[in-house]
């Protein structure tokens, strides 16, 4: 895989490598190769090329100071990994560091409890094996879901070193807004997130999912949905804010059967209890399917079975057109004798 040829602006980190907790702790980094072959041939062939250039113009410079940031991330992968790099590239080993920074974190108190777990330091060589045991203190916090580790070789031929640990937030409050035609407590039941879990990691989408399901089956087919999660001070509490529009109700507009042949369409209207302009809901539907079926039954046909239950919404005339699919099977017949 090639190395990034996009010119990076002045000052920028590279990412280094990026862990997150496994039940055997695993460097990662992005962009990694496939193989240790690939990530091998990456370092001897493209990485080193810059070091064989003699008093570079001004440009080559830049091209050959990020090559050389590019030979670096590919060193720290090979150390994390276990690889052995090539003769050329152990030059880059014994870097003095810099700067240590504690990136994407506002809270005083956390960057100072994560300073005191990292244990390379401004002055020391570098080391893929301090990097190793401070990022695992900063796991065994449990305050943390992933550690990305950035780094940057300045121009006096040091590095500055940035942790940047992805906090984990737990809900510490759930608040509703909006809704009206749905409890609150239903609305909790459905979302199923709880005071104290976690905040989830695929963001508010799966939440968002619920709620509108839960909506959809109440006959509510417009309401719009807004999540967000606010910081409760500087420590690692949220609040999710759950903001509804209701929007109208939905009507029922067309009722459609298919694959009746023994009963007419008009008996099952009849049987069912479904009218057009009546309101829908998932359990008005589910209530005219059990009609239906006793209603079968009482013409001999115990079988019958509604295998598709269809509903088409219209978001302009907010109506929903059903279709119900009938399997009626065979007719049963008790004969008396004696």
């Amino acid at each position: 895989m090639p190395l990034p040829t996009t010119k990076p602006k002045k000052g920028k980190a590279i990412r280094l490598a990026c862990l997150k907790p496994t039940s055997k702790p695993s460097f990662a980094a992005m962009n990694a190769p496939n193989s240790i072959a690939s990530l091998n041939n990456a370092m001897s062939v493209r990485g080193l090329r810059s070091i064989s250039r003699a008093k570079p113009s001004k440009s080559g410079q830049r091209a050959s100071k990020m090559r050389n940031k590019r030979l670096m991330v590919w060193l720290l992968l090979a150390s994390l990994l276990g690889i052995a790099p090539p003769a050329q590239a152990e030059s880059y080993a014994g870097r003095r560091i810099q700067e240590i920074q504690i990136a994407c974190l506002s809270s005083e108190e956390l960057i100072n409890l994560l300073r005191k777990n990292v244990v390379i330091q401004p002055g020391d060589r570098f080391s893929p094996e301090a990097i190793r045991e401070s990022i695992r203190n900063i796991y065994q916090l449990k305050r943390f879901s992933q550690i990305t580790v950035e780094a940057e070789i300045l121009a006096d031929g040091g590095l500055r070193l940035s942790f940047c640990p992805q906090q984990i937030h737990t809900i510490s409050k759930i608040e509703i807004q909006g809704n009206q035609a749905v409890a609150a407590e239903t609305i909790r039941d459905a979302i199923d997130v709880n005071i104290g879990d976690r905040v989830p990691s695929n963001g508010m989408n799966v939440i968002k999912q619920r709620l509108l399901k839960l909506y959809r089956d109440q006959g509510y087919h417009q309401a719009q949905l807004s999540l967000q999660t606010q910081p409760e001070g500087d420590g690692d509490k949220v609040i999710l804010s759950i903001t509804i529009e209701e929007g109208i109700p939905s009507k029922i507009g067309t009722v459609t059967f298919t694959g009746n042949t023994a009963v007419s369409n008009e008996a099952l209207i009849d049987a069912s209890g479904l009218r057009a302009g009546m309101q829908f809901t998932l359990d008005t539907l589910e209530r005219a399917v059990e009609r239906i079926k006793r209603y079968y039954a009482e013409q001999g046909y115990r079988e019958m079975t509604v295998t598709d239950r269809d509903v088409t919404y219209n978001f302009e005339t907010a109506k929903a057109d059903l279709t119900l699919t009938i399997s009626e099977g065979q007719a049963t017949q008790i004969r008396f004798e004696g």
